[in-house]
């Protein structure tokens, strides 16, 4: 289900678009632009800092469920009208210290508008690869930074002068930043079919970095990147001329986005040209400043520039669903360890110690969603939900497994664990497991109603982990919510909660067969915001043996995996204590 419309209407960015589409121009009519190479490179680097940045900020905004902006993205736009006219000015100076203190504020712009774009990323409880391509070209932004304060200062980087510290600048102002984005507002509209989407989204996001590679010295890497950019262009531009003739669209939108469509069929056609003769025979390419001028400028003016400007008329919901999950405020120092609650006061005084991880089952209740089925507690197996109510009458045994790829790492694993005092996974069976609950003040998680869970080794102070349990909502979905805290962040396991035969238990990180995409996955809550790991977990629990009283013994199995890659089982044998 497509989240929302993401259509951002802040009165500011959008003001900072019209002043940006009318200095431009401006720029190039008063004279900021002259006929050599270096002042069409000038005038493409003015028109990614003045237009296509600013409408890369409205367009990319990602607002989560309650509306809020990710400080990243706030801040950039906060910057953008201090740091773009200081850039600017730099553009008319000569090379040296102070055209790079002008510069300066503009590397913390990109900077700051690369972190939104990493943030974006992260905080995704799935990747889009539409939504993926917007995030690569606020990244790309911050090389473009990078080159421009080398431009400014004279240089060298990385052993390049002038012009290709310039160029190199600019193709990420204009193109790194802009293609990609491009590519995936395109697809956001257009909802072409993934053969046609997902080749144009992979070549659009690797193409300007393998490119900027072949320009700095590489003629086989240049056509590699020539190549893939002219293909992602020409993709991209035809779902940009499938959109104009869709319908839609004002009337206003549909002469630009037809224009920006057509425009790559000319200009890569010529980059491909170049790149081929350069890797043939060098002295047979097209000279670099006709490329500046009919490759490079229409490119920026009328393909991203105005393919961009079009888009911003049309409202085209973001894929996938909206961010904003409830994530735990509480961080661990240096050592967490097993009295990290007391030791913070998080424990509510007032409330009688729980019996479970849960109050009741009753909470996760759902009705059939999106290709999920119904999950009501009371046709649950009585053992598999009185383990969750009662979590602390049962004895807990543990047998673990280690995959042969991780096995020679696992000590290193377990000494780093064992110093933070945190995630303490075990590498040997254990006959039984010390566990302790308590309710948390929530005040102190800012998830709601949270409950403490801690596991040690027997007899030890030495805690396997120190959890945090919290359930949330979205969309009819409840999700079991697990906060771990870490030294300055959070890990976080948010776990969907779906039956399973004969009365049994699945909660897993995964997507279900139905596609649907949802809450459940493994992040980690950080100072920069939360960032989604490539990892999943899943817990199968069940009743081995053939009884129907809630006093039969559990059956758990877990896995985790890495990188799509198990890495661990866990089993668990949980027995009542009065029947043990």
């Amino acid at each position: 289900m497509p989240a929302r419309s993401n259509a951002v209407r802040h009165p500011r960015l959008r003001l900072a678009v019209l002043a940006g589409a009318i200095v431009w121009p401006l720029w190039w009519i008063l004279g900021g632009a002259g006929p050599s190479m270096m002042d069409a490179i000038r005038l493409a680097m003015a028109g990614g800092i003045t237009t296509i940045a600013p409408l890369a900020l409205l367009l990319a905004a990602d607002p989560d469920r309650r509306g809020r902006h990710l400080r990243a993205w706030t801040a950039a736009c906060a910057l953008w009208p201090v740091a773009a006219p200081m850039a600017l000015y730099a553009l008319t100076l000569p090379a040296g210290r102070e055209a790079a203190l002008f510069t300066a504020p503009w590397l913390v712009f990109t900077a700051l508008t690369a972190l939104f774009g990493l943030q974006r990323f992260g905080r995704r409880s799935h990747s889009p690869l539409a939504e993926v391509a917007v995030d690569a070209g606020l990244v790309y932004l911050l090389v473009g930074g990078i080159w421009a304060l080398a431009a400014a200062a004279g240089g060298p980087l990385l052993g390049f002068e002038e012009p290709w510290l310039s160029l190199t600048a600019a193709h990420f102002h204009t193109a790194g930043l802009g293609v990609p984005l491009l590519a995936g507002l395109a697809v956001r509209a257009a909802r072409p079919h993934p053969v046609i989407a997902v080749p144009v989204l992979c070549a659009v996001i690797a193409a300007p970095l393998v490119t900027a590679l072949g320009i700095a010295g590489s003629p086989s890497l240049e056509l590699a990147g020539s190549s893939l950019m002219s293909a992602a262009a020409l993709g991209t531009g035809g779902l940009l001329v499938a959109i104009a003739l869709r319908g839609g669209v004002p009337l206003a939108g549909r002469a630009p986005l037809l224009v920006a469509g057509l425009v790559p069929i000319a200009t890569m056609a010529l980059a491909f040209v170049y790149a081929l003769a350069a890797w043939a025979d060098p002295s047979s390419a097209p000279a670099l400043p006709a490329m500046v001028r009919w490759h490079g400028l229409p490119n920026a003016i009328l393909f991203v520039a105005g393919g961009l400007a079009a888009l911003a008329l049309r409202s085209a919901p973001r894929l996938g669903i909206a961010p904003g999950m409830p994530f735990s405020t509480l961080r661990g120092g240096r050592n967490v360890g097993r009295w990290y609650f007391r030791e913070r006061d998080a424990i509510d005084p007032e409330a009688p110690v729980p019996t479970g991880t849960v109050a009741d089952l009753e909470a996760y209740r759902r009705t059939a969603v999106d290709g999920l089925d119904d999950l009501v507690p009371d046709r649950l197996h009585a053992a598999v939900r009185r383990s969750y109510e009662h979590t602390a009458d049962y004895v807990l045994q543990l047998r673990p497994t280690w995959s042969a790829l991780v096995r020679p790492l696992a000590s290193l694993y377990g000494a780093l664990a064992r110093a933070v005092g945190q995630l303490d996974l075990p590498t040997e069976p254990l006959a039984t497991v010390d566990t302790e609950l308590m309710q948390l003040r929530p005040d102190l998680d800012g998830r709601g109603p949270t409950r403490g869970w801690v596991r040690c080794y027997p007899g030890t102070d030495r805690p396997m982990y120190v959890a945090a349990y919290a359930l949330h909502r979205d969309r009819g979905v409840p999700y079991m919510n697990i906060a771990f805290p870490l030294p300055l962040s959070c890990f976080h396991s948010i776990l969907r909660l779906d039956p399973a035969p004969h009365g049994g238990l699945v909660l897993t990180t995964r997507r279900p067969p139905s596609g649907r995409v949802g809450d459940a996955g493994i992040y980690l809550a950080t100072p920069f915001g939360p960032f989604r790991l490539p990892m999943h977990e899943e817990l199968r629990v069940r009743v081995p043996v053939a009884r129907t009283d809630d006093r039969a013994p559990l059956a758990v199995t877990q896995h985790v995996w890495l990188l799509g890659l198990r890495v661990l089982t866990l089993e668990y044998r949980l027995t009542p204590r009065a029947t043990r």
